[in-house]
């Protein structure tokens, strides 16, 4: 099925690369390990396959009933055609260990490859944060203590 031909937004290349360079544009404010870790984020950042995703898959959106262990998912203001990785990172940003346990019970290939991408697409979050509100000593800190 070719998913490109639905009327869904499409975050691809070019959408990263926009979203480069309104980060780019914070550098004169910015410290340098943080312009240091941009740099090297978006070198490696490459859009996978594609696919519809929700693409904001995280714990707020995720509903458990524990009494019959069914899963619902909500809110998908957010969906478009783009790297299924993104969600693995929604999943990835509650923990690691559930992006583990997520994973076991997910059939691919690489799983490892799946699980590295999760992780670095999860810290796209503070970079959305950084162009929506600028620069902040807070948004420093916490870019410190996942990217250090």
């Amino acid at each position: 099925m070719d998913v490109t031909s639905y009327s869904l937004p499409k975050r691809d290349k070019s959408y990263c690369d926009a979203l480069y360079q309104k980060i780019r544009s914070f550098y004169p404010e910015l410290p340098a390990f943080i312009i240091h870790h941009t740099e090297r984020l978006f070198a490696e950042l490459q859009p996978g396959c594609t696919a519809v995703v929700h693409g904001d898959l995280r714990s707020a959106h995720i509903l458990w009933e524990e009494s019959t262990s069914q899963v619902g998912i909500i809110d998908f203001s957010d969906m478009h055609v783009g790297d299924p990785a993104i969600d693995f990172a929604g999943i990835r940003q509650i923990s690691s260990d559930f992006l583990k346990q997520v994973l076991c019970n997910y059939e691919a290939a690489d799983k490892e490859a799946i699980f590295q991408r999760a992780d670095q697409l999860a810290k796209l979050v503070l970079y959305y944060e950084l162009t929506e509100y600028g620069p902040s000593c807070k948004l420093a800190a916490e870019m410190e203590r996942q990217f250090m």
